[in-house]
């Protein structure tokens, strides 16, 4: 239970880097389009694998629960 806590934890603490990191490439004016668009699916990508780790970590929470 406590390792689900903590992914929850880290899936929700990455939802923030994710929006901020997004808000800061977007509000940097010598970031070129392409840059911006090949960082912006990089933060995509790392924030989509966080929210893959919350989903097995919320499965693994039910499989304990039922035995």
């Amino acid at each position: 239970m406590e390792n689900g806590k903590r992914a929850k934890a880290t899936k929700n603490q990455m939802n923030v880097v994710y929006l901020e990191s997004l808000a800061e490439l977007f509000d940097d004016e010598n970031n070129t389009t392409s840059y911006m668009m090949k960082m912006r699916e990089l933060y995509r990508h790392l924030k989509r694998s966080a929210d893959s780790c919350d989903d097995a970590a919320n499965v693994i929470s039910d499989i304990i629960e039922k035995s």
